[in-house]
């Protein structure tokens, strides 16, 4: 099914060209519409392009990338502790693009086996869900810290974030989710 899309907002940053071609990074404001539920929910998107000028010397757009890992990275550097400043002081990292980045971090440090790493990344993107209210990506970041919470006999913190993403999948009506929670919760 196709959600419906509403551009709300574009603000264009970093733009500038030299002999080599031109760059900007644009953040977009969405409102999407979840067909199902008929909920709004407000999404942000980063994007970096990249321009070349033709023959005729009109730019034209050469790339077009999302800094999803960018962002990520940015964020899990600094302390736990000094993460929601960060992300007050700079807008970019309030957006559905550092969400994905995190996903993509937090199994790039499980494929290195380093489980706290990928607790810490898991967090983050779970506070962040919150503030971004997207409980879609707080449900599945909390069935993956379960999970993880699971595999180590941590039984009791498993079942904390096992409940706590049913609770994100009741508010979206995503019924495989809730029935992949419950199942999660029997098994413990």
């Amino acid at each position: 099914d196709a959600l419906p899309i509403y551009l709300a907002g574009l603000t264009v940053h970093n733009a500038g060209a030299d002999p080599g071609g031109g760059r900007a990074r644009a953040i977009l404001e969405l409102r999407v519409t979840n067909t199902k539920t008929k909920r709004v929910r407000n999404e942000r998107r980063i994007r970096d392009f990249t321009f070349l000028q033709d023959d005729s010397g009109a730019w034209k757009i050469w790339n077009e990338v999302s800094p999803a890992g960018e962002l990520a990275r940015r964020l899990l550097a600094v302390p736990a502790d000094q993460r929601d400043a960060l992300i007050a002081s700079e807008p970019e990292l309030s957006s559905d693009d550092t969400l994905a980045g995190l996903t993509n971090e937090a199994g790039r440090l499980q494929g290195l086996q380093k489980p706290d790493e990928v607790l810490d990344a898991l967090g983050a993107q779970g506070r962040l869900a919150r503030a971004l209210a997207n409980q879609d990506v707080l449900g599945t970041s909390l069935m993956r810290v379960g999970s993880l919470r699971m595999m180590t006999g941590r039984y009791p913190e498993a079942s904390v974030a096992f409940t706590a993403a049913r609770e994100a999948f009741v508010t979206e009506e995503n019924q495989a989710e809730i029935a992949a929670c419950d199942a999660n919760l029997a098994n413990l």
